[in-house]
């Protein structure tokens, strides 16, 4: 979206892109650093955000999803645990299994699968909630996992709003 990239230019970042004929194409975005505290959602009116407590497990293969979902929840007053991989995040599970509330559970992960981690994750806790996140929403995987008892689902790349809200 040109809108996007305005953002982040006008924000002193900018765009690398590297294109490679039949190897594909690279965009790196840079991103100034920012100081703790000095994080606000632009475009985001305070009334529109959902606020609660507790602890969410997010357990996602990808740095900056599980960055983005830490700063949401951490926004929305929720404490938080990061996994890297399901192996990881089921023992987080079983360690702190009593404290948590909600799982935030990437679909498409290397190793062990995010529908495979869900169904261990039942195994071990079968009365947590766990939202499914993925960038594809029909997806035969969410939708066997929705079948299996999934809570809920939320789409990448998600919001402050969509994220505080489901």
């Amino acid at each position: 979206d040109v809108y996007e990239i305005l953002q982040i230019v006008s924000n002193n970042g900018f765009i690398d892109i590297y294109s490679e004929p039949g190897k594909g194409t690279t965009l790196n975005i840079f991103l100034p650093s920012i100081k703790e505290g000095n994080v606000h959602f632009a475009g985001i009116q305070e009334e529109n955000i959902y606020h609660g407590a507790g602890l969410v497990l997010v357990i996602d293969d990808e740095d900056v999803m599980r960055n983005v979902a830490s700063v949401i929840l951490t926004e929305c007053g929720y404490e938080v645990l990061l996994a890297e991989n399901g192996l990881k995040g089921l023992d987080l599970l079983k360690k702190h299994g009593d404290k948590i509330s909600l799982i935030i559970l990437d679909m498409a992960m290397p190793g062990i699968s995010g529908k495979e981690t869900f169904i261990e994750i039942k195994k071990i806790k079968p009365d947590i909630k766990v939202i499914l996140s993925s960038g594809f929403k029909n997806d035969n995987r969410v939708i066997e996992s929705m079948e299996l008892g999934v809570n809920s689902f939320i789409q990448k790349p998600y919001t402050i709003y969509s994220l505080s809200k489901i």
